[in-house]
C-alpha cells in the first residue's frame, strides 16, 4: 500500500479529496499527517491532536464490489479494524454509534468515513482515523479522552502501530471482499457501546430509557424503549445521556 507521509495539514481526509479531485490517486493509498492542526469529524465536530502523538490518517480505497446502498458496511470495516488493533494491546473495546472508539466510559478514537457516489456505485471512500497513541493531556472541552499510552504506562512506536492498523484494515477490507459482510455486521453489534443495555437516552427534547436492538442497513440506529416501541435514529438525531 503507497504511504502519502505530510508533516502538517489540516485534514488528511480534506487533502484526500483534494488529491482525488486532481485525479492524482487511483489506488489505495494511506494519507497521514504528524501534525493535523484541523482534523475533521461528523458535522461539525473537531478532532483534537498533539503534533507528533497520534494517529491521524486517511485511507483512500476504491471499493467496486461495495454498493452505495451498502456504504455503511465500511464504517463497520473500519470501525472493526481499529478494535482489532486496539484488541492487541488492550482487553476488549466497544464502538460508540455512530463514529467512536471508547475503552470503557473514555473515548481513545474517532472515525469519519466519507464516500463518492456515481449512480449506484461508489466511486471512492476515504477512511478517515484519529487515534489517541502517546497523548497525555488533552483540551479541557475535550470531555472523556484517553490514549493508548495512558493506558498501557508505556511509549508506543508510532510507526509500528500505524503499520499493524493498517494491516488490521487490510484484513477486515478481503473479509468484506470475500462476502462476508452479514458476519461484520454480528460483529459490530456485539462491540456496540450499550447494546441491549437499558440507559437513558434524548430525542427531540425529551428523554426515555431505551436499548440499542440494531443498526438498520443504511446505519440508522434502533432503539427499543422499555415498553417495547422500536425508534430509528439518523446521525445527530438522538443523544446517549450518562447514566
Amino acid at each position: 500500500m503507497i504511504k502519502k507521509i505530510y508533516k502538517r495539514l489540516n485534514s488528511t481526509n480534506i487533502k484526500a479529496r483534494q488529491l482525488l479531485d486532481k485525479g492524482e490517486i487511483n489506488d489505495s493509498v494511506w494519507i497521514q499527517a504528524e501534525d493535523q492542526y484541523s482534523g475533521k469529524g461528523l458535522g461539525e465536530n473537531i478532532w483534537e491532536s498533539e503534533q507528533g502523538k497520534n494517529i491521524t490518517g486517511s485511507l483512500v480505497i476504491f471499493p467496486a464490489s461495495v454498493s452505495a446502498e451498502n456504504q455503511f458496511d465500511l464504517s463497520i470495516v473500519t470501525s472493526l479494524a481499529v478494535c482489532d488493533l486496539l484488541e492487541l494491546f488492550l482487553g476488549e473495546v466497544k464502538i460508540k454509534w455512530p463514529n467512536d472508539i471508547y475503552v470503557g466510559t473514555k473515548k481513545i478514537a474517532g472515525l469519519l468515513v466519507e464516500h463518492t457516489l456515481m449512480g449506484q456505485e461508489i466511486k471512492h471512500s476515504v477512511l478517515g482515523i484519529g487515534l489517541n497513541i502517546n497523548q497525555e493531556t488533552f483540551q479541557e472541552s475535550i470531555p472523556n479522552p484517553i490514549s493508548l499510552k495512558q493506558l498501557l504506562g508505556i511509549e508506543i512506536d508510532l510507526e509500528e502501530v500505524t503499520d499493524l492498523l493498517l494491516n488490521c484494515l487490510s484484513l477486515r477490507l478481503d473479509q468484506l471482499e470475500a462476502g462476508q459482510a452479514e458476519l461484520m455486521r454480528g460483529d459490530y453489534l456485539n462491540k456496540l457501546f450499550r447494546y441491549r443495555e437499558y440507559a437513558p437516552y434524548k430525542a427531540h427534547n425529551k428523554w426515555f430509557r431505551a436499548r440499542i436492538v440494531g443498526i438498520s442497513k443504511f446505519g440508522q440506529l434502533i432503539l427499543e424503549t422499555e415498553k417495547g416501541e422500536h425508534l430509528e435514529f439518523g446521525f445527530k438525531e438522538v443523544e446517549f445521556i450518562d447514566d
